[in-house]
């Protein structure tokens, strides 16, 4: 266990406790991890890329938020970025530790040296020009950027896992009833998954990528609700729209398909799954095992509200592709042979809940996955 001792101040790292002589001072979790990893790291200039990897390993953050910890570490230490005593800005790099130190149980604060033997003790204070805070409108501009590409990236992912899920389910399908040409059916099956799975996510990735760049409290329940929201009014668009080439071509036929009702279910269901599992993060892009942990939590999530839409009369892609399949004598993408595999003559109402479980399954694999891809440092 260290304290380490720097002017009026003490650190215990064991403890996590800092204080100015016989006041405790409040740091949040966040930057009580930075000022300790600055002072660990005095003998060189951390860089924000050490910054991102070591503090910010888990979540996306932007040079303003790094800049922000500093100004609070400063605050708290009295310190001026103009003429620094602790902490040195090097612009356009990163940050070095300066201050003068003693580290130990017990152990005294060294002795300030003389106004002459400071200036050598650590040359590289005297060079410190202004610090160059980064403006508002630069740090909104940075979020939004992120929050596009994190925008982007979810679209791309459940796009793919839709063209997964339907060459599955050409390759099941396949296996059940054989078509005349397979083939056909499996581009077919695949490439609908990509466009559906693909319209799904620019609603609902749209509303999560966007709300948890603005919103930090409640995150479950606020991307729950953008999710829904903005999967509903894309799932209104592309009913509407599809309804309206349905119309041109067959002079509106009735016909079941899905829209606003499903994407309430999915966005919201998916939302609140990627919510809780990252409920200690911000823009969430945790490594390794805990990325998939969170994609698997999301999943579940996604797979639960599609089975809870499809049983409260929604009409997912799989019910959707069988409704449109059976305008057409003899098509080859009549799911009612699945149906057997449920005990159903037909593709009835529990294939229906199956098949949208599964659907939701792999949508919020693939929406949560693309969402929290981490970014090259410095893209």
């Amino acid at each position: 266990m260290t304290v380490f001792r720097f002017g009026p101040f003490s650190l215990n790292e064991g403890t996590r406790s800092f204080f100015e002589g016989e006041s405790r001072v409040d740091l949040p979790p966040r930057y009580f991890d930075l000022l300790v990893f600055l002072i660990e790291k005095r003998d060189r200039v951390v860089t924000k890329e050490d910054l991102y990897e070591r503090i910010w390993k888990d979540e996306i953050v932007t040079e303003g938020a790094i800049a922000q910890g500093v100004r609070f570490i400063r605050r708290s230490l009295r310190d001026d970025a103009r003429s620094p005593r602790f902490i040195r800005t090097v612009s356009k790099f990163g940050y070095q530790w300066i201050g003068v130190m003693s580290e130990g149980w017990g152990v005294e604060a060294t002795p300030a040296p003389p106004a002459g033997k400071a200036a050598e003790a650590r040359p590289l204070a005297a060079d410190n020009g202004p610090a160059k805070e980064i403006s508002q409108t630069a740090e909104i501009a940075a979020a939004f950027r992120i929050a596009l590409s994190r925008y982007a990236s979810a679209s791309a992912g459940s796009a793919i896992a839709g063209a997964v899920a339907g060459g599955l389910g050409a390759v099941l399908l396949t296996a059940t009833a054989p078509p005349g040409n397979p083939a056909r059916v499996f581009l077919t099956l695949a490439f609908l998954g990509l466009v559906i799975g693909g319209l799904g996510g620019l609603g609902v990735g749209f509303g999560l990528s966007f709300a948890e760049s603005l919103v930090r409290s409640s995150r479950a329940l606020v991307l729950a609700i953008a999710g829904g929201l903005s999967g509903a009014f894309v799932g209104w668009l592309s009913h509407a729209a599809f309804a309206a080439t349905l119309g041109s071509l067959f002079g509106g036929a009735a016909l079941q398909f899905g829209g606003a009702y499903e994407g309430v279910w999915i966005g919201a269901f998916v939302g609140c799954g990627y919510g809780f599992a990252t409920r200690d993060l911000v823009l969430a892009a945790p490594r390794e095992r805990g990325r998939f942990k969170v994609v698997a939590i999301a999943a579940l999530f996604a797979s639960v509200g599609a089975a809870l839409g499809s049983a409260s009369g929604g009409t997912f892609s799989a019910s959707s592709v069988d409704a449109i399949a059976s305008m057409f004598r003899g098509s080859e993408l009549s799911l009612a042979a699945l149906g057997a595999w449920m005990g159903e003559p037909g593709f009835g109402r529990f294939s229906r809940i199956a098949l949208s479980a599964y659907e939701g399954l792999f949508f919020g694999a693939g929406l949560v996955y693309g969402l929290t891809r981490r970014p090259a440092i410095g893209a």
